[in-house]
């Protein structure tokens, strides 16, 4: 890369002597589409990695309905855990009332090697507000501290 500081560049560079580190991605979202720049990504980058990590997913928070049609299908948040491209976990919450709970603390293992990918999405259905209060991840050894994400 010959200017890792031009604007233009989207190629992003592993820091190194880091386990992991968090790819932040320039997003458009909120109730009055504020431009964020959220951490979306986290990729392990330490060449050495390669062993079967327990990891830990929680997500806190709440689902409603904002203006359904009276006959339409009830509304839904899901939330996929994705690992390299693959969904690891997927939950579907549906709304059953007024600030229906979206609780999720999802232990799963895997084997982590260098240059591995992690992220979380959520959908909703068109008339959903899905609210998220907190959301932490640890990744076994590698990402021992909880990492705080941003939905």
């Amino acid at each position: 890369m010959s200017n890792p500081d031009d604007s233009n560049n989207t190629n992003i560079n592993l820091d190194q002597n880091v386990s992991g580190q968090p790819i932040q991605m320039p997003i458009t979202d909120g109730e009055y589409f504020q431009p964020n720049l959220d951490q979306s990504i986290i990729v392990i980058s330490d060449r050495g990695q390669g062993s079967t990590e327990s990891c830990n997913v929680t997500i806190n928070g709440l689902v409603n309905s904002e203006n359904k049609p009276p006959l339409a299908p009830p509304d839904t948040c899901i939330i996929k855990i994705w690992h390299n491209g693959t969904v690891v976990y997927t939950n579907t919450t549906t709304v059953t009332a007024v600030n229906t709970p979206i609780t999720i603390n999802f232990d799963f293992s895997l084997l982590v090697v260098y240059q591995d990918c992690f992220y979380v999405t959520m959908e909703t259905a068109s008339t959903a507000t899905a609210t998220i209060n907190t959301a932490t991840f640890t990744i076994g050894d590698i990402v021992p501290e909880p990492l705080q994400m941003f939905l």
